[in-house]
């Protein structure tokens, strides 16, 4: 499990640490006399929107591969959640007894 989210984080980020380097390294002339030079501000913008977003789906990517891959996490998430669903059931009927020992 932990190289599969090793590997995804490496192929989500890559692409960042790449735009990092041709990009916003200052005075860094790999593009010289190119295109890409000329429209460096719309080219980058749009290529960092891009790998910006790759890098933020690491982490939804990882919780997809805790909840099929890891038993424990899965045994320990629905704990959780059937704890915080008692503890709101609780909270609702108190609330509920609550209202209407003042109504009546």
């Amino acid at each position: 499990m932990m190289l599969c989210v090793v590997g995804v984080f490496g192929f989500c980020y890559l692409p960042l640490f790449i735009h990092e380097i041709f990009f916003r390294i200052p005075n860094y002339t790999v593009f010289e006399n190119s295109f890409i030079l000329m429209n460096k501000s719309i080219t980058s913008s749009v290529i960092y929107s891009f790998v910006k977003l790759f890098a933020t789906l690491n982490s939804s990517v990882n919780f997809i591969i805790y909840c099929v891959l890891g038993e424990r996490f899965r045994k320990t998430l629905k704990l959780m959640l059937s704890s915080w669903a008692n503890f709101i059931t609780r909270k609702t009927r108190r609330q509920t007894i609550a209202s209407s020992s003042i109504v009546g």
